[in-house]
């Protein structure tokens, strides 16, 4: 599913719930803290889809740039020397070999991207659906109790306000993981620069040999042929620190939705035998 119709459709029932609420009598301050809650889970939720496409777009944009580099300085030095250097036919078809790495290591992190946001917000939604219905049932009845409802309600004040603070719950699980993926790729990033420095001064190293010295020229080939299988490696610790923070996120907030769902049932249960019992 397309992250942005998650998103849509996610603000979208926000919004919807905002606007009903917000026309509700403020004598249910209850009404107005909910609808506050929600609008800044709507908006902790935002954050967290552009953090994670942030974090997949700046690495990618790093490596993508060194594959580029590495791309274009060893095509020239074939050209140069690879007429005397049977080294640099291993080191071509190594580079090869790298690309198609790079393509896959893309996709797979787009899926992951999708994934971390798509089951987060899924169990959240899931979770806030649930406490709306239950709010909505308990304020129905206290309605259609009339006077009597209204005075219990106030009554139980303390304990309806519980409910929509209970929501800033699941925004703060957001802004936690979010800022665990914000510091995740901010890291990676800095970690892939250095391997594009390393490239860039190895690269430089051939200038220490003399044009005419083949025994330096030959040592330098000899060394640089593995180059390509331990940049992949490098990049491959990248990614997986990147694909740790984004599963990281993703079971946690799936646990912070199941420990708040669990949470707000037994707080709901409790006002609604406090309210069941104030009404008789």
């Amino acid at each position: 599913m397309n992250r942005s119709l998650v998103l849509i459709c996610l603000l979208g029932c926000l919004s919807g719930t905002y606007a009903q609420f917000a026309g509700v009598s403020v004598k249910a301050e209850s009404l107005i803290k909910l609808a506050e809650n929600l609008k800044e889970f709507g908006s902790a939720v935002a954050r967290y889809n552009n953090s994670l496409t942030t974090a997949r777009k700046s690495v990618m944009d790093e490596v993508i740039d060194l594959l580029g580099q590495m791309n274009i300085t060893y095509t020239k030095l074939n050209e140069t020397y690879g007429a005397s250097q049977s080294y640099l036919e291993y080191l071509m078809n190594n580079m090869q070999y790298f690309n198609q790495t790079v393509f896959y290591a893309e996709s797979s992190l787009y899926m992951e991207v999708n994934s971390a946001f798509i089951d987060t917000v899924g169990v959240l939604q899931k979770t806030v659906s649930a406490i709306l219905e239950k709010y909505d049932n308990l304020l129905r009845n206290s309605y259609y109790a009339g006077d009597k409802g209204d005075a219990c309600i106030k009554l139980n004040a303390n304990k309806l306000i519980a409910v929509p603070n209970a929501l800033k719950e699941l925004t703060q699980c957001l802004h936690t993981k979010t800022n665990t993926v914000e510091f995740a790729s901010s890291s990676v990033v800095y970690v892939v620069r250095n391997v594009k420095a390393d490239f860039n001064a190895l690269t430089n190293q051939l200038g220490i040999c003399n044009p005419s010295s083949t025994s330096c020229i030959n040592q330098y080939f000899n060394f640089i042929t593995e180059e390509p299988m331990k940049t992949q490696m490098e990049l491959y610790i990248v990614y997986s620190v990147l694909g740790w923070a984004f599963d990281n996120a993703r079971i946690n907030n799936y646990f912070c939705g199941i420990l708040l769902d669990a949470s707000i049932q037994d707080t709901m249960t409790d006002l609604s035998n406090a309210l069941s019992t104030c009404m008789v």
